[in-house]
């Protein structure tokens, strides 16, 4: 059993280094080293049900990026399901994020959000507030569910969300990485500045596009915080600065950036505006163009 939680803690540790490569050649023995402990554990369900549950839910978040959406929803299920078993409300949570997250990938916003605020409010009273590790699921929890409010255009239930979030960072005090969430101050700005170019609000994308505020995150994060802030650039036309921010996302996480929609749809519009050498590279390495 040590071994399979071992293993789960480096497929994530894989994820948020965007080594997706690494990651894709680790996931099927896992899961299969995963489901085995489950099939033979006998009295003793909890720990394996909740490293085959967290294995499910990295699994998922891995293929959602891939745009493997239906191999994603398989193992968030199957994950969710396993997640009942264990008895432990935050790894509960944490399926049910990843639920939502997966919807959210699928283009079902109205649905992710929904499943973020019945999570919610499932949980006992005060229950979030206990640990670093509460605080932090619950927290990362209401981040995806503001992303998915965003891309509903509602922007009331965004700020409730983001505001909840927000509450939670500020009693965890400091960005750190509970359950592989990255979950604290910086990372609710990241999600900020996400929700504002949802709402294409851009001077207030502007004054949240603060390049080193995901200094010390996993590279996963820093890498989407840059690709954001290039994001805002390029949307207010300041193509120079907006080419130097992706650039420096593909320098960060080059597996991420190429499996992003985002990272390729910017480099496109990019490689348009200018005649710089460097961005129509740069749109031919993200596979925006051949």
């Amino acid at each position: 059993m040590e071994r399979v939680t071992d293993e789960v803690a480096r497929a994530w540790e894989l994820y948020q280094a965007s080594e997706y490569a690494r990651l894709g050649a680790v996931l099927p023995g896992l899961l299969a080293d995963a489901r085995l402990g489950v099939d033979t554990s006998g009295p003793r369900t909890g720990p394996v049900r909740r490293d085959f549950a967290l294995a499910c839910h990295v699994a998922a978040v891995y293929l959602r990026k891939r745009g493997e959406t239906n191999l994603a929803w398989t193992a968030v299920d199957q994950g969710d399901v396993a997640a009942s078993g264990t008895g432990d409300p935050a790894v509960v949570l944490t399926l049910r994020r990843g639920v939502a997250h997966v919807q959210l990938g699928a283009g079902l916003a109205e649905e992710a959000a929904r499943v973020t605020l019945d999570a919610a409010s499932d949980l006992a009273p005060g229950w979030w507030r206990s640990t670093p590790v509460n605080l932090s699921v619950y927290g990362t929890l209401f981040l995806n569910g503001a992303v998915a409010a965003a891309r509903m255009r509602d922007r009331a239930l965004t700020d409730e969300m983001l505001a909840k979030a927000q509450e939670a960072a500020d009693l965890l005090g400091a960005d750190r990485n509970e359950m592989w969430t990255s979950f604290g101050p910086a990372n609710v700005g990241i999600h900020r500045l996400a929700t504002a170019l949802e709402f294409q609000d851009v001077p207030a994308a502007l004054e949240l596009a603060d390049p080193a505020r995901a200094f010390g995150l996993p590279v996963e994060r820093r890498a989407r915080q840059r690709l954001d802030v290039a994001r805002a650039y390029g949307e207010a036309g300041r193509t120079d600065e907006a080419v130097d921010q992706l650039k420096r996302a593909y320098r960060t996480a080059p597996e991420q950036m190429r499996a992003h929609e985002f990272a390729r749809d910017l480099a496109r519009r990019l490689r348009t505006r200018t005649r710089r050498r460097d961005a129509q590279e740069l749109a031919v390495r993200l596979g925006a163009v051949r």
